[in-house]
């Protein structure tokens, strides 16, 4: 199993790319106009979905307990603000 996972994301602009690092367990981001790479902390081994400006990501996390549960979360590379969009433990919905 290779060390990258969930395929390269580019944010519209052109300007910023996001994966998934299996040795960092996170999310690399990185910004071509500043050179700068930052890790999301994540588990979920997805790149998330950037923004069209290249700012925020929205990504999947899960709760692993007695059972697996997905929750959104959304980081803003600006502020390094990491937000819960969903709640990881709202009940899961079988319908």
């Amino acid at each position: 199993m290779g060390r990258y996972s969930g395929g390269l994301q580019w944010s519209a602009d052109g300007q910023t790319a996001s994966l998934f690092d299996r040795s960092s367990a996170g999310i690399l981001v990185h910004d071509f106009t500043k050179d700068v790479t930052v890790v999301i902390p994540s588990q979920y081994g997805n790149p998330g979905q950037l923004s069209p400006d290249g700012t925020k990501v929205i990504y999947p996390e899960v709760v692993l307990d007695q059972q697996a549960r997905n929750y959104l979360k959304m980081a803003n590379l600006t502020t390094q603000d990491i937000v819960n969009l969903s709640d990881p433990a709202d009940p899961i919905a079988h319908g």
